[in-house]
């Protein structure tokens, strides 16, 4: 059986692997002819972009780590 995860985790290489795959996919689809939403910037404009929206998702990421760390954890 073919197991599309174990392909994405090789792809991301274990790291944040749907959120990595995710932002990669909607990169693609937001270029795509007619939805090209990025078509009026400059290089350097649309990288800044990028960079930005993907440390906008890693940061989230981490803050919903820390956040569920702290309300799943037992009282002792």
């Amino acid at each position: 059986m073919y197991d599309a995860g174990l392909e994405l985790a090789l792809m991301y290489n274990d790291q944040s692997v749907l959120e990595n795959h995710h932002l990669a996919v909607a990169f693609k689809l937001l270029q795509s002819d007619g939805a090209d939403i990025f078509r009026n910037l400059s290089v350097k404009s649309y990288q800044t972009l990028r960079r930005i929206v993907i440390e906008m998702v890693r940061a989230y990421l981490a803050a919903s780590l820390y956040l569920n760390k702290i309300t799943f954890t037992p009282s002792r």
